[in-house]
């Protein structure tokens, strides 16, 4: 009669327990994960179901896409599959029965846009210049980010009617951020160093998600010393460099800046600081004249220190090997 109780009582402790694993309140059955998680137009995906209430590798599991089962079997924990163009709509299905015999589905609807950014630099190069303008430190620039989002019906979705949030690195950049603001006035902070710019798109009615991101790396801007013709104008096909054989009477040099913030070489930001032979020459301007004083020959360092009186970090350097004629008079003729 002892051994009976004791019998009934230990099924009626064991019951409850075996219960209670599978219906633990707030305890899903499963994760399901996506990489990428806002994919692109036609872009691979790869989902993977993982799971800290049951051993999933023994678990039967069915993926299906659009309503077609694509894979099943056994511990079939990873899917991979492609979301459709633009304008389509994919969706995908995951069917888990676990070992105990616990069933669990989840699925997930795709509706691919794309998003691109376009990083224009707000600095200054002179004129024929084939190359891009390059970001400076603490330079400028306009970031602009072209959606591509087209509904089911074919339409495009202009940018007016999605929503742009705008990061740099981790720190959301709230004021830049919202309802049709597609371009993003980027200024370069203090410590000069690398940026990563991002942008989530979405629609209003949040079906269509896209994401694009680009690091923004700064470089120090140049100047380049150039011959003012006075019948051609400035040469700006051909710098001057190293070493210049002064063999007419006079030659203005001019100073180009390249990538600086300034809206022209004469910009009140910009300072000219000459120096001829380590001596300061008085002058403030891009341009200065050299003047050959003929009589003994002899040669002389130009120099300059070109920089920005706002934006501190916005400086170069430029010099200039001169030989000129048969004189022992000032190279400036004074």
């Amino acid at each position: 009669m002892r051994l009976k109780n004791i019998l009934i009582i230990t099924a009626f402790l064991f019951i409850p327990v075996t219960f209670a694993s599978a219906q633990l309140p707030g305890i899903d059955l499963a994760v399901l994960n996506i990489s990428p998680q806002t994919p692109g137009p036609n872009q691979t995906v790869t989902a993977t179901l993982s799971s800290s209430a049951t051993d999933i590798n023994r678990a039967d599991i069915s993926w299906s896409v659009n309503g077609v089962t694509v894979s099943s079997g056994k511990g079939l924990k990873t899917f991979k599959f492609q979301v459709g163009s633009l304008g389509t709509q994919t969706t995908l299905e995951v069917m888990l029965v676990s070992s105990e015999g616990t069933p669990w589905t989840q699925s997930l609807t795709f509706n691919p846009a794309g998003v691109t950014l376009l990083a224009e630099a707000q600095s200054y190069t002179p004129p024929f210049y084939r190359g891009k303008a390059y970001f400076s430190y603490q330079g400028r620039a306009n970031i602009t980010a072209v959606p591509y989002f087209i509904d089911q019906n074919g339409k495009q979705i202009p940018p007016e009617q999605l929503v742009f949030k705008w990061k740099e690195g981790t720190q959301n950049m709230t004021d830049e951020s919202g309802l049709g603001k597609n371009i993003l006035n980027y200024r370069g902070s203090i410590p000069i160093r690398a940026k990563t710019i991002s942008v989530e798109v979405t629609s209003l009615d949040q079906r269509y998600v896209a994401n694009a991101s680009m690091d923004i790396t700064p470089v120090q801007p140049k100047t380049a010393l150039y011959e003012d013709n006075p019948e051609y104008g400035i040469l700006y096909n051909k710098a001057l460099a190293n070493q210049l054989n002064l063999n007419a009477s006079e030659i203005t040099v001019t100073a180009v800046p390249y990538f600086f913030n300034a809206s022209t070489p004469d910009d009140s930001n910009l300072k000219y600081d000459w120096n001829l032979n380590g001596n300061p020459v008085s002058n403030g301007r891009s341009s200065i004249v050299l003047h050959n004083p003929g009589g003994g020959g002899g040669q002389a360092i130009l120099s300059l220190q070109l920089s920005n009186t706002i934006d501190y970090f916005q400086f170069a350097d430029a010099s200039l090997n001169i030989a000129f004629g048969q004189a022992a008079r000032n190279l400036f003729g004074l």
